[in-house]
């Protein structure tokens, strides 16, 4: 599916009365851009239940509301809400009726839009509760603190966060990497498709390439998957982050071995992911081998908030902690005791 960021215009406020009943946005509602940090915006109390564990900031019911326009020949689309992490105990409601929630605090999550949206203008309302004390013994912060993305598809489309790859086998002539994708068609009537995998470098230059024929049945979904060679591949590792661009397509039509032809073809969904090219292995004899060079790790352990920034994450302050860390010497990271945010893998590839 097409995933698109979006953080803008949302606008926050903090629930005072529980049992309020009015569905309404307030009119000191704040306008914000995500990631947000509502507890870092609280001033620190030496009273606070939470005590040093969040340093002196009380938890709270934050509300965040969003507005999203869909029109009439629009309406036969897929689409989905991703959050990559919201603290915590979180509801989603769409125009009103709850569409889906998550207790966890640090988990992706996605929300189906399709049942709940109308022709027009729509409301998206996330609400975060957070105001339970004490519930964490480090640095949680409150709300949307990572990002958000809108997924939008056909009926046949690319399943979300379903395109991977894998390194096979490494020469100094070739190398192989497993690539593989679902393919869901929910429409009524069978659909014939073409799925091509795309492997371009740094430059943005296509260095290997395969199309596959797919027929999908009615209300069905296939796992299709294939082997990519790329020759004389640029290796990732510590010292030399070298990385490639991976691009699944979907494609109206036959397959064609004439590629003008291929190429003409229209595109109806896409998903793209970065990715290295690199094996590792682990023994008792030779220990963590990268590439089959032993490597001894230096590592520190690293807690999902930026300090005074707070909880909210962005990929620019992630690549600064990376990069200090990685200039003095470190070349390892525990992730504390969550899932560790998309920025944070970004910064360490």
């Amino acid at each position: 599916m097409i995933e698109k960021k979006f953080n803008e215009n949302w606008l926050y406020w903090e629930e005072k009365d529980a049992f309020n009943l009015i569905w309404t946005i307030p009119n000191d509602a704040t306008k914000i851009t995500l990631p947000h940090d509502a507890m870092i915006e609280k001033k620190a109390d030496p009273n606070s239940l939470n005590g040093s564990n969040t340093a002196f900031r009380d938890g709270c019911i934050g509300i965040y509301a969003k507005h999203i326009y869909v029109y009439a020949n629009d309406m036969d689309k897929r689409r989905l809400l991703k959050f990559e992490g919201v603290y915590m105990n979180t509801f989603v409601y769409i125009n009103g009726e709850l569409a889906a929630k998550q207790p966890y605090g640090y988990t992706t999550f996605y929300v189906e839009l399709d049942d709940y949206l109308k022709q027009g203008k729509n409301e998206i309302r996330v609400i975060a509760r957070n105001s339970a004390m004490t519930n964490s013994r480090w640095y949680s912060g409150t709300g949307i603190y990572r990002d958000v993305y809108l997924l939008e598809g056909d009926l046949c489309h690319i399943k979300e966060d379903s395109l991977r790859c894998s390194t096979e086998e490494i020469t100094p002539e070739f190398s192989t990497i497993m690539v593989k994708a679902d393919i869901v068609n929910l429409s009524t009537k069978a659909y014939e498709t073409i799925v091509r995998f795309t492997l371009k470098n740094s430059d943005k230059t296509i260095v290997s390439e395969v199309s596959i024929p797919v027929s999908l049945y009615k209300s069905s979904e296939e796992k299709v998957w294939t082997r990519l060679t790329v020759k004389k591949a640029e290796l990732w590792d510590h010292e030399n982050p070298n990385l490639y661009i991976l691009e699944c397509s979907l494609l109206e039509g036959e397959l064609d071995y004439d590629q003008e032809r291929l190429e003409s073809l229209k595109v109806i969904d896409n998903s793209v992911v970065e990715t290295g090219i690199r094996t590792l292995s682990l023994s008792p004899i030779n220990g963590l081998r990268v590439n089959g060079k032993t490597v001894k790790l230096k590592g520190v352990a690293l807690h999902h908030d930026s300090g005074i920034i707070g909880a909210a994450t962005y990929d620019e302050v992630k690549f600064r902690q990376i990069k200090k860390l990685k200039d003095a010497g470190i070349n390892a990271i525990r992730m504390a005791h969550n899932p560790v945010s998309q920025a944070m893998l970004r910064a360490c590839d």
